[in-house]
């Protein structure tokens, strides 16, 4: 009988010795994943017929079914298509760290993939930032998450950068027209709470007035309509 003991065959370490029949004698393994008294038999490890104790058939079978993305490189930056085509767009040197995964299109829009029970942003994900802070699209579109658009933030921050609601008429965040008093409202909240609003006959009074409100309460840079300063003089 030869002594295999302590010898490794792939994933396997022969710990000891565990019957003999007629054709042929077990040994009692180890697996590198973990998994102990796997029982094997001299021949089928000598001749790699056992490889582990079924783990690495397990992962080959969930890499054979994994679904992956489709990219174009071509450009500037990378894009990303779901398996439903739709585009997410990523900095080139973010390829090689988000390649394996399978990325998709949550409800409220964000780009996000799942690690066993656990869910990844892509916007996190790339800037690797700690589980205090949030981490803000610039622009309010969440498919780009190339850095120059991504920016660490609290929480507080991140909620000023907001996109105009579904349920907006106005076509302005924060002015929307009374109809009970004939005159369009202008007003901004803080945590949930209305701090300031005032009425206007005319819209662009009260669109000028939301936005020198932002400017007054919101920080530089995370005011929602900042695109609209140079058009209203707001300086």
């Amino acid at each position: 009988m030869k002594n295999l003991i302590n010898q490794v065959f792939n994933r396997l370490t022969v710990v000891e010795f565990s019957y003999k029949d007629n054709k042929n004698i077990f040994w009692k393994c180890k697996c590198i994943c973990g998994k102990e008294n796997v029982i094997v038999s001299s021949s089928n490890l000598l001749n790699g017929n056992t490889q582990s104790c079924g783990c690495l058939a397990k992962e080959k079978l969930i890499i054979r079914n994994k679904k992956y993305n489709q990219y174009n490189l071509s450009g500037e930056y990378g894009i990303g298509y779901t398996s439903k085509g739709e585009e997410f767009y990523f900095d080139l040197e973010d390829y090689n760290k988000i390649k394996d995964y399978c990325w998709i299109y949550t409800k409220s829009g964000y780009v996000v993939t799942r690690n066993n029970k656990e869910t990844i942003y892509f916007h996190k994900y790339v800037m690797n930032t700690s589980n205090e802070l949030e981490v803000d699209h610039i622009n309010r579109i969440k498919s780009v998450n190339r850095k120059l658009n991504l920016r660490p933030c609290t929480i507080k921050l991140n909620s000023q950068n907001k996109s105009l609601g579904t349920n907006n008429k106005s076509g302005i965040i924060g002015v929307h027209f009374c109809n009970t008093k004939n005159r369009w409202v202008a007003k901004i909240k803080l945590n949930r709470k209305t701090v300031k609003s005032k009425y206007f006959k005319n819209k662009d009074d009260a669109i000028k007035f939301r936005l020198l409100l932002e400017k007054q309460y919101f920080e530089d840079g995370f005011e929602p309509q900042r695109h609209l300063f140079e058009q209203y003089n707001i300086k």
